[in-house]
């Protein structure tokens, strides 16, 4: 295939934007579409090469799967390398687990998964995620191993039927991400089948190339300054808040193609395109998105808040010049087969595949601990799956309820359940130490306890949160094991509140469920009263079978200060505590409690008048900004086993302020 250096250069326009997007810089808040350029650029690049290998009877699967293992991963291997190295030395052990995770994903190409379930590309803890980016990758790679072969069994049925075929394919994509954005939208902009129509508009170009090429001079003048136009209208008028790859990303995508078809080297924007500086940008383009976001990410981590703009700008330029160091000693060696031959390029992308794998699940379950932790060994235990306790799975009492996770902790004549989000869930890591009493922890992370509400952020485990948050469901279970007491745990004042980010509260909004039609609960007092109608209900059936205790949430983090709490940097004001969770303890303190109902507030049992506590005798009490240590979960077993004595015992529970 001939080179194309306007290609190299649109390369260029596509990465820069993005860079500066993740940067921070607001002249790039739509710098997104970057990736979606990247998409029609491939698609036409790797369907132009195969059609020539075709043409040239010189094509096969083995050999396309191994320019593609020496294109990939070289590069993505030697950053992921430094950026463990960096994970391992700068993360504290709850960041260095999400790292081993994405490690993991990474190396099969699927992180885009990962972040289905866990964070949303947009969110704002996701800036702080090193490997982000790579779900870009994932999509391409998991494309590419099907579209050689369609492409091959379409050609069988002519050159039209080809086309037509792939046409077919790319609007139903489309169909599928505009539908998608509105109903799923996480996992649709995550995932393959609602990108594949930005590729296949590359692939399309690339067999209606030639036709193109012949049109007037002044016909491809026109539309390649169009195609310019619509992607940085698109950059610059975009952000965050546009459903994407909706029709939306229609702008980008065909942009890069009028591009592409008709920018060639004697229309302006050929020539453009063509000057050195961003031909050389587009030649390390790849190695530059590699680089840019560990930059950032580790840079946030360390700073503990959003760094200046000549930072962010000087580290967009250090990816650069390390992008420049990848491409030509790393990327450019490794695409010489007198370096290595297939095989061996197979055998070791199988043998550095697996140990990326290894190291990610060893990170997940702890076993790999982080430097931080190596030099602090009075913190270790305070690891979130530190699980002293046996326990045995109590799935089989579920049925078909969908009520989430269910674990069994302990046996005895009594039995308790604990009913919740994933702060619920963190109890799990503490030891309950009651002999005579079985303990049924359900949860679901995410999901309220509150029948019918959902979060509208969870949009693609709707289904689940409203299966979990069905009371008929979970009634059925209390009429099956009979609990003799039934704990509701959340993090209520995020349901309530919203995120907090950099001292910043950022809005959260929840969805009504009636059945029929969804509500967005953007009002503070509007969500206040839902909840307490939905909370006082719950509350009202449940206490006419059983006991019931809600446990008020200990406290919130900000999500960089915990950092500043490992290193005991950092101590919280019982003023400023009740000031973030007043939402919270208003709503609680409006319900009309049955004589069986209590709240046990859980602020009382970690804070005094003064201040509230982060550690017990020199071990975290929290594992992360807002759920609890092992310790801090055993404290608060220790005061529901008081409490199920005294009531009045949690209140006399109070744990000394940690001067560290």
């Amino acid at each position: 295939m001939r080179h194309r250096a306007e290609i190299d250069g649109l390369r260029a326009i596509s990465v820069l934007p993005v860079i500066f997007f993740h940067a921070g810089f607001s002249a790039f808040h739509g710098g997104f579409i970057g990736v979606d350029v990247f998409f029609v650029i491939s698609g036409f690049l790797i369907t132009s090469l195969i059609q020539e290998d075709r043409q040239l009877g010189r094509f096969s699967i083995a050999d396309f799967y191994e320019r593609r293992a020496r294109r990939i991963l070289p590069a993505l291997c030697f950053v992921l390398l430094c950026s463990l190295g960096a994970a391992w030395w700068l993360m504290n052990s709850s960041d260095f687990i999400k790292f081993g995770q994405s490690l993991a994903a990474v190396a099969v190409f699927s992180s885009g998964l990962l972040y289905v379930f866990t964070a949303g590309y947009f969110d704002t803890t996701s800036e702080l995620n090193p490997l982000l980016h790579t779900w870009s990758l994932g999509v391409e790679e998991q494309f590419y191993l099907f579209f050689p072969l369609i492409l091959i069994l379409l050609s069988k049925l002519g050159g039209w039927a080809l086309r037509i075929g792939l046409l077919a394919l790319a609007i139903g994509s489309l169909w599928l991400a505009q539908w998608g954005t509105t109903h799923f939208p996480t996992s649709t902009f995550y995932a393959m089948p609602t990108r594949a129509w930005e590729m296949l508009i590359g692939a399309l170009l690339a067999l209606n190339q030639a036709r193109l090429s012949q049109l007037p001079q002044a016909v491809c003048q026109a539309l390649s300054l169009l195609g310019m136009g619509l992607m940085l209208a698109a950059a610059i008028l975009y952000d965050k808040a546009t459903p994407f790859p909706s029709v939306y990303a229609l702008v980008p995508t065909l942009g890069a193609a009028l591009v592409i078809g008709f920018g060639n080297a004697t229309t302006w924007v050929g020539r453009l395109l063509s000057t050195r500086v961003l031909v050389g940008v587009g030649l390390i383009s790849y190695s530059a998105y590699l680089w840019h976001q560990p930059l950032f990410a580790f840079t946030r981590l360390t700073q503990g808040g959003e760094p200046s703009p000549v930072v962010m700008f000087s580290l967009s330029v250090l990816a650069l010049v390390l992008a420049y160091a990848t491409w030509r000693w790393v990327e450019t060696p490794m695409r010489s087969r007198q370096l290595m031959n297939r095989g061996q390029v197979f055998a070791l992308s199988g043998a550095v595949t697996a140990g990326f794998i290894a190291i990610g699940m060893a990170s997940h379950f702890h076993v790999l601990p982080t430097r931080w932790e190596v030099q602090n060994p009075q913190l270790v235990n305070y690891s979130p799956v530190t699980d002293p306790q046996p326990r045995s799975s109590c799935r089989h009492l579920l049925g078909d309820l969908g009520l989430g996770d269910c674990l069994q902790m302990g046996h005895g004549r009594r039995t308790m359940v604990v009913w919740g989000d994933s702060h619920a869930k963190a109890l799990q890591a503490g030891t309950p130490n009651m002999p005579d009493t079985r303990i049924l922890v359900i949860t679901h992370s995410g999901c309220p306890p509150l029948p019918g509400l959902r979060r509208i952020d969870k949009t693609d485990g709707a289904h689940v949160c409203d299966k979990f948050g069905v009371l008929d469901r979970f009634e059925r279970l209390i009429e099956s094991v009979k609990p003799d007491t039934v704990v509701l745990a959340s993090r209520w004042t995020l349901y309530l509140r919203g995120w907090v980010y950099e001292g910043r509260t950022m809005p959260e909004h929840f969805m009504l469920s009636d059945g029929q039609d969804d509500k967005v609960l953007a009002s503070l007092s509007y969500r206040e009263e839902i909840y307490r109608q939905r909370l006082q209900g719950l509350v009202d059936r449940l206490a006419a079978r059983t006991q019931v205790r809600i446990l008020t949430q200990p406290m919130d983090l900000a999500q960089r200060d915990f950092r500043a709490v490992e290193s005991g940097n950092l101590q919280f004001t019982r003023a400023e505590v009740d000031a973030w969770h007043a939402p919270e303890r208003a709503l609680l303190g409006q319900l009309k409690l049955p004589p069986n109902a209590h709240v046990l507030d859980l602020k009382r049992l970690f804070c005094n008048d003064q201040a509230c506590a982060t550690r017990l005798g020199g071990t975290l009490l929290y594992r992360d900004d807002n759920h609890l240590s092992a310790l801090g979960a055993s404290q608060v077993w220790k005061a529901l086993r008081e409490q199920e004595t005294q009531l009045a015992g949690l209140m006399k529970a109070e744990l000394p302020i940690s001067r560290r």
